[in-house]
């Protein structure tokens, strides 16, 4: 399970989630067809090329945040979110566990998209 590029079926990061996709370094990201934008959203998100990009599919602001070394992204208005990767920034080193706290309160009853 792992983020894969849908352009060449490269493995860009490896994970414990399900299968996402998203463009990898090498491979353009101009001529992506129609299924190919398709396959890299996910529920509300649209993926993007990197894990630093990802939207929510209807341009509602969305928000990153760490819980102990995993990187997340919230969308308040859909009050959902997503996992992006794990100690893919060294951000999470600077935190402690009453933050890591505060932002799993900030999506208590949000649905996690996996």
């Amino acid at each position: 399970m792992s983020l894969i590029c849908v352009v060449c079926g490269k493995v860009i990061v490896m994970n414990d989630k399900p299968d996402h996709y998203a463009v990898c370094p090498a491979c353009p990201s101009n001529n992506l067809t129609k299924q190919q934008r398709e396959k890299m959203n996910l529920g509300n998100f649209d993926l993007g090329e990197c894990f630093c990009d990802v939207k929510c599919i209807h341009g509602h602001k969305t928000r990153m945040f760490n819980l102990g070394r995993g990187h997340y992204v919230a969308c308040d208005t859909c009050r959902s979110y997503i996992a992006v990767g794990a100690n893919l920034m060294s951000c999470w080193r600077q935190e402690n566990k009453d933050i890591w706290q505060a932002n799993y309160d900030s999506v208590k009853g949000y649905k996690f998209i996996e």
